[in-house]
């Protein structure tokens, strides 16, 4: 393969980000390790992927290289971290992103954007149910009114909720299995799939309950291994689910399996490939 070896890289030195972002690192350098094009510490002018290109302040941005890769990681809406108003800014470098529906929004600017959806590898794959699950729901997330509106009802209908905040790492895996069920609600009311915590969650067998609104943004591979609800419906879905534990085995062990069949390093080797042929077009 003739592809320029890569790095990746977080423009952050707060914890937090590191922490949130891990799994991407983690599994970007898996995935150019097992295509043989990760650079190691000797190769400091390797092309970079940058992640979060939104965290770069303004007067950062000339000191990337031309050719570095940003990745972004954010959806893109008048009121999220990275607002469509904030893109023109990155226009002079290769663009990643997440989200389809966000490539749109790069286009709307005439700027092209990459697909490079969020992948396994198999450092996802550390959390092993407890067998004492005394956490009937668990939610991982940043608080918000329409989030907390959610978790009461659950609270409300009889179920065991928990709601950490800022927890990572072991703390994190730890709760994790614990929990019967996890639930994933948006942040807005039109949010973009999160497929970061998702694909955490399924590749490590849990039973994911995952709010659904009318216009959300579904990979495929998603569809069928999550039970799906509507926001007002959210606490039935999960009371439903919690005395399911038939359910809640299948639909695990479907989402493990799904998770596995989208590997990192193909879906790098995908948009390197396409990269390719349009550089020869």
């Amino acid at each position: 393969m003739s592809e320029r070896r890569l790095r990746v890289a977080v423009p952050s030195n707060h914890r937090w980000v590191h922490d949130q972002f891990r799994d991407v690192v983690d599994g970007l350098t898996w995935g150019l390790e097992q295509l043989d094009l990760h650079a190691g510490g000797d190769q400091p002018a390797a092309r970079a992927i940058v992640l979060c290109p939104h965290l770069i302040a303004e007067a950062a941005l000339p000191q990337l290289p031309s050719d570095a890769i940003l990745y972004n990681l954010e959806q893109i809406t008048p009121a999220s971290q990275l607002p469509p108003s904030r893109l023109w800014r990155h226009r002079h470098w290769t663009i990643w992103d997440f989200s389809p529906r966000n490539i749109g929004r790069w286009a709307d600017l005439g700027i092209g954007a990459a697909h490079l959806p969020i992948g396994w590898h198999p450092g996802l794959e550390r959390v092993t149910a407890a067998e004492r699950q005394d956490i009937d729901v668990l939610f991982l997330g940043i608080a918000n009114h329409r989030r907390l509106a959610a978790l009461e009802r659950m609270r409300q209908s009889g179920l065991a909720v928990a709601a950490p905040v800022g927890v990572f790492g072991a703390e994190r895996d730890g709760l994790i299995a614990r929990a019967k069920v996890i639930v994933n609600i948006h942040y807005y009311p039109t949010s973009l799939l999160e497929t970061l915590r998702l694909m955490y969650l399924l590749a490590n067998r849990c039973a994911v309950v995952s709010e659904r609104a009318v216009n959300s943004e579904i990979p495929p591979e998603y569809e069928g291994v999550v039970r799906w609800a509507p926001f007002e419906r959210l606490a039935e879905a999960c009371r439903e689910l919690v005395a399911d534990n038939g359910e809640r085995s299948a639909l695990a062990a479907a989402g493990q399996a799904a998770m596995r069949r989208l590997p990192t390093s193909r879906l790098i080797e995908a948009v390197l490939a396409d990269a390719g042929a349009g550089n020869r077009s």
